[in-house]
């Protein structure tokens, strides 16, 4: 009965081995927030709540109050699933962005969709894929503005920083990203020193809080 699932019924679900308990950690953290319950133990061992990002506990947080399927398992698994099936906006996002037609983007979730690690990480809900879905953002602003010869807007500067603090928000894997970011912006020379002070300043107002934290 999915309306009765346990809350790591995706841990054994399809895989051979049950999986670590990851995927499960946004939830451990945005239910005891809810739930008004001290967070210090937090889950298991030494672990704290501060190990992990907070993107996708935040996210939860929102719905909560509205009570849907609570008590399911099914509530958070829909939710999460829903924010890692995002890589298909950001792959749409950075098509388009380099220019290719919507035949093109059909051709390529053809070829994406029924990939295994796709699958795995849209049912196994750790937020790699959400993390995946703003850098897949930000890259899309950054090559718009390739293409078209022309330095990045301040709006543009602000919307790309906000997607890669909400990246790494999200998944600590998202700072690989970054230098790369970088290098292009510094030899392409697409964005003023002003507007790279700007960009930064809005990673440091994402990272900040949580490092604090």
């Amino acid at each position: 009965n999915p309306f009765r699932a346990p809350i790591d019924l995706m841990n054994w679900r399809f895989f051979s081995a049950v999986r670590p308990g990851d995927n499960l950690i946004p939830w451990i953290f945005a239910d005891k927030i809810y739930s008004h319950q001290p967070l210090i133990p937090f889950c298991c061992g030494d672990w704290l709540s501060s190990d992990r990002p907070p993107l996708q506990a935040g996210i939860l947080l929102f719905f909560l109050p509205l009570k849907l399927l609570r008590g399911s398992g099914l509530n958070y698994q829909l939710l999460a699933t829903g924010l890692q099936c995002s890589w298909v906006c950001g792959v749409w996002a950075l098509v388009t962005a380099l220019g290719a037609s919507n035949r093109r983007f059909a051709q390529l979730m053809g070829l994406l969709a029924p990939s295994a690690f796709l699958f795995y990480n849209s049912v196994y809900v750790w937020p790699k894929l959400l993390a995946a879905a703003f850098i897949f953002f930000a890259a899309s602003i950054l090559i718009a503005a390739l293409r078209e010869h022309r330095s990045l807007t301040t709006a543009e500067v602000a919307l790309a920083a906000a997607c890669v603090g909400l990246a790494i928000m999200a998944h600590p894997g998202s700072v690989f990203s970054l230098p790369l970011f970088l290098l292009v912006v510094i030899v392409k020379r697409r964005l003023p020193w002003r507007g790279l002070a700007w960009g930064l300043l809005i990673l440091f107002c994402f990272a900040a809080p949580w490092c604090a934290y």
